[in-house]
């Protein structure tokens, strides 16, 4: 591309687009950017004439098909006008221009009107703001450092690229079908779940799917169980007016269903945690879960099945679903990729008995009408394809070794600490000494540094030994070493003691 040996005098508006074109930028998108420029920064005053994109070609030694696509594309942003036979000019209102402010009113006299914020909002059980930065030891979240983020990236890149334009529309209320269809075939073979892809809904994660489940099953004067200790996003989901919240006890099988059994009347729904349970980390027994099952159909309740992170398990292979061993269609089963993947995919899936679907569909529709569809196309290939299988293999192998060097740093360094013996999840349990108060130990390590949460605080009526909770995933090697020789010093400086 020639510089144009034309004066100044001979076309102004020409003379603008001096800037060099940097390499690896096409002519199209140099082209337009510097006229976009010339506009943004005054030197192409409203309604003045662009020259003929013949001539604009001729000046450059580009080609003239180049410079009418640089020219449309700005027209259609707003920032020039063709008139037929006239040529282009710039747009008399720019759609950058700055939005002139309006002074703010005096401020509300709420003393004076009827309308008040309620004073009984719920409040969340999750942080509405921080930094999210890995830290020894923040439970509860996957690492995204050996996330393949390159290839993730050139999948979105790809689909962006060659899609036919479906991604960018208005989607299903289900999710897409593709994407379903994969989760489907994924969760037959590593799960043990049975179903068929108009089973499976998208939602943006476990907390979104338990919101819908209370949208739809549960009215007023109904009972929802949970186990204790729960996950705290349970007990917020089913604390609805009008609806019984029950708190059973769990055991190292799991769910006490002879508790369950004895409730007159029997409750619209349970939430359980078969493979892992949250947070005490242990697995339902199998007769266990065949006697919920069997109370689930007699009963007509349902069973909310949380499989938040079932892929994980260090020693032998994951636990089957329990939603596979439910011939009575009673069960749903949710998963999600946030934990499997990385926190800010936003992207989980329920399985639903069939009867259960188009309510549910309904719902999903109406709150955030269709899951986001370029990130949908790009995990249906990120499954079909066999990454998500190999990714999953890998971050086992690593959760398992930060798993065994925190188990032995804690040994070296906090011997008052027992670490505790179950393989599974994201993070496991300090148990404290019997004489410990966990919140007040979880608040000086947070002083000093080192995220822990304490057991006590996701009891609802349970009394349990005091504890923490510690998150291994998430947190580097060196990180984990740190983190334990931070907590020996809170303990040091407590003269030898936690609490």
């Amino acid at each position: 591309m020639n510089q144009p040996n034309r004066s100044v005098a001979d076309n102004a508006a020409t003379e603008l687009l001096l800037k060099p074109k940097q390499p690896g930028t096409s002519i199209q998108n140099w082209l337009y950017r510097e006229i976009r420029q010339a506009v943004l920064g005054g030197r192409l005053g409203p309604g003045e004439r662009l020259p003929s994109t013949r001539r604009m070609a001729a000046d450059w030694d580009i080609a003239r098909g180049t410079v009418v696509a640089a020219y449309e594309q700005l027209a259609a942003e707003g920032y020039l006008e063709s008139l037929q036979g006239s040529g282009y000019f710039v747009s008399p209102e720019l759609p950058d221009q700055p939005v002139t402010p309006v002074p703010p009113a005096a401020p509300r006299n709420e003393a004076a009107g009827p309308y008040k914020a309620k004073p009984d909002a719920p409040r969340s059980p999750f942080p509405i703001a921080g930094d999210y930065a890995p830290q020894a030891f923040r439970p509860f979240q996957p690492d995204s450092d050996h996330f393949p983020r390159r290839l993730w990236g050139r999948l979105l890149s790809s689909v962006a690229r060659h899609s036919d334009g479906a991604e960018f529309r208005f989607g299903e209320a289900a999710g897409s079908r593709p994407l379903r269809k994969e989760i489907a075939k994924y969760l037959s073979k590593a799960r043990g779940v049975r179903c068929t892809a108009s089973q499976v809904v998208i939602v943006s994660g476990t907390q979104h799917a338990l919101e819908m489940v209370g949208r739809v099953l549960l009215a007023n004067g109904d009972t929802a169980a949970v186990e204790d200790p729960a996950y705290g996003g349970a007990l917020t989901a089913f604390d609805r007016p009008g609806v019984t919240r029950l708190a059973l006890p769990v055991d190292d099988d799991g769910l006490d269903v002879e508790r369950l059994e004895s409730l007159d009347p029997a409750p619209r729904l349970v939430y359980v945690t078969p493979t892992n349970q949250c947070p005490l980390g242990m697995a339902m027994s199998l007769e266990r879960r065949f006697r919920l099952l069997e109370w689930a159909r007699k009963s007509g309740a349902y069973i909310f099945e949380d499989d938040y992170d079932g892929e994980f398990r260090y020693a032998g292979r994951p636990l089957p679903a329990l939603q596979g061993l439910d011939g009575a269609q009673s069960v749903i089963y949710a998963g999600t990729f946030n934990k499997t993947m990385f926190a800010s995919l936003r992207l989980g899936y329920l399985v639903l008995p069939p009867a259960l679907v188009e309510g549910f569909l309904h719902i999903r529709s109406s709150s955030d009408r269709f899951p986001p569809g370029l990130e949908q196309a790009a995990l249906a290939r990120f499954l079909r394809d066999g990454y998500f299988t190999r990714h999953i293999r890998r971050m086992r192998k690593v959760y398992a070794a930060r798993l065994e060097l925190l188990r032995r740093k804690a040994a070296e360094y906090l011997p008052d600490l027992k670490i505790d013996n179950k393989a599974t999840g994201l993070e496991t349990i300090a148990w404290l000494p019997p004489w410990s108060d966990d919140v007040l130990v979880a608040e000086r390590l947070n002083a000093a540094g080192v995220a822990a949460q304490p057991l006590s605080r996701f009891c609802v009526n349970r009394v349990l030994e005091p504890g923490l909770i510690l998150g291994f995933a998430s947190v580097p090697e060196p990180m984990i070493v740190e983190g334990v020789r931070k907590a020996a010093a809170v303990l040091e400086e407590n003269n030898g003691r936690l609490a």
